[in-house]
This record gives C-alpha cells, structure tokens and sequence, in this order.
C-alpha cells in the first residue's frame, strides 16, 4: 500500500489531524501553556489563520490508499523561518500573548526547537494514527519527507524529538545523527523542556 503526501486537507481529516499535532507539540504545549484549554485555543487560531510550520502548504497530510493515516511538517530553512514568524503575528492576533508570561515562555520554548540553517529542510510535528501505527506508516512518511527536501535542492533534513522519547532508538536506527539540544527552564513555574536535534544527510 502507497503512502503520499498531500497539501490538499479534507475537512472530514481536520479533527484527526488536530489531535495528532497536539499530540506531537505536547511537550512544547505543556512548557507555554497553563492547560490543554489554552493550547488547544492557541492551536486553533493557528489552523485557523493558516499560520505556522504545521499548517499547509508546510504541513502535509500523509494518505495511505486515499485515507488519512498521519501528518508531517517539512520546510527549508528560509520557509521555517517565515512560518515562525506567521505564527507569532496569527497568535499575537488571537490574543494569545496578552499574556506576558505565555509570550515569554513560548519564546523559551521556541528556542528550544532545532532551528535549520541554509541548504537544510526542516521536518517534524510527526504524527499517526492510532490505527496505522505500527505498520511502517511512520517511516515512509519520513523517507517520503526527505524525498521533497532532495528535491527542494537541501542537503540536509532536521528535526528534533524530546530526550528520553521512544523514537530516539527510531532516530538512530534510520540513519539519523545527533547534533546537539536544545533547552529552555522557566524558573516562574518550574518548567523544564529539552530537545535532542537530529539530522539525515540528504
């Protein structure tokens, strides 16, 4: 069974694919936010807006024989960048940074996030669904995420996964190499996140 990858977001995905990128960007949503209420409002006014490096065209939905089965982001390093910044203005917008203290940490966190260079294509915000996990679903997305990189004219694809996750192994075992980290503290509340970054020589 083929896997591809569409821009193309039915409306019936919506729900699914919703759930899968805040599943992914938990460990981001849960440094920023004080509960799932805020990051799910916060995650709305950016689908909403069609902002943010998850959003088409950056975000992908993954179809296995026409039904969605996961989602990705990929974008070259300029790209990123730009979609960073159409996130932060959308949630500026929506409010969502009236809070200083959730502007602040989502600065933090942010910086926490393997940031690409020239000549390197980002992807992460990985998502399955629940149904096709554990079927190699997962790394034809990959394989079919750094296929547009090559052809995107990047060298090399980034990502990153928080330490201590299970798809460290996964990384390692694909032909991925560690590059560094990434860490932000918010001694307000406590919070801590980490980021290990990969990256696939393209």
């Amino acid at each position: 069974m083929t896997v591809e990858l569409t821009t193309e977001i039915d409306p019936a995905w919506v729900p699914t694919l919703l759930q899968l990128e805040y599943e992914a960007s938990r460990p981001l949503y849960d440094f920023v936010f004080d509960n799932e209420s805020e990051a799910r409002t916060a995650q709305r006014a950016l689908f909403d807006s069609g902002a943010g490096e998850w959003v088409s065209p950056h975000g992908k939905a993954a179809l296995q024989d026409g039904e969605f089965v996961g989602l990705i982001a990929g974008a070259l390093a300029a790209d990123l960048t730009r979609a960073r910044l159409g996130a932060a203005l959308a949630l500026t917008r929506a409010g969502v940074f009236d809070d200083a203290d959730v502007a602040r940490r989502m600065q933090l966190g942010v910086g926490a996030l393997v940031q690409p260079e020239e000549g390197d294509y980002y992807y992460g915000v990985v998502g399955v669904t629940p149904a096709a996990r554990g079927t190699g679903v997962g790394v034809e997305i990959f394989e079919l995420a750094r296929k547009q990189g090559r052809e995107s004219g990047a060298t090399r694809a980034l990502g990153q996964t928080l330490a201590g996750s299970r798809l460290v192994s996964y990384y390692t075992e694909t032909g991925h190499h560690w590059v560094g980290e990434g860490k932000a503290s918010d001694p307000k509340t406590g919070r801590e996140l980490h980021y290990r970054h990969f990256a696939h020589m393209l």
